[in-house]
């Protein structure tokens, strides 16, 4: 079982009952997970960004503030145009896209120990 390394998630009850089942933990680096999981950076938090400033937009210019289907496929379809392009997706996987994941590629700050 793979998990973040945040020290809430880090609990002995968790280790013991991953030993008594004979599950092996990995630990990812405190605060690494979003350079391990690419489309969090680079789709999900573009998309969440737009998507906001259509939602504002719409409460500017709508009275009722009422998220219509219709509505909400005009929002989605604003914020997903303006995702990112093919280029700058692939430099964003480029860090995983070897096993093991080549740390050179990952931001120096990023692999810092965090005491």
């Amino acid at each position: 079982m793979v998990f973040d390394g945040v020290l809430s998630h880090m609990d002995h009850t968790i280790v013991e009952a991953a030993d008594c089942h004979d599950i092996t933990l990995l630990c990812l680096p405190s605060q690494t997970t979003h350079e391990l999981q690419p489309m969090d950076k680079s789709v999900f938090e573009p998309l969440e960004h737009y998507w906001d400033k259509q939602v504002r937009l719409l409460y500017s210019h709508c009275k009722d503030h009422t998220l219509t289907k219709k509505r909400f496929g005009n929002i989605f379809t604003e914020a997903w145009d303006k995702q990112p392009n093919q280029p700058t997706l692939k430099q964003d996987f480029m860090p995983l896209a070897s096993i093991p994941p080549i740390p050179q590629l990952f931001l120096t700050k990023t692999l810092v120990p965090v005491l």
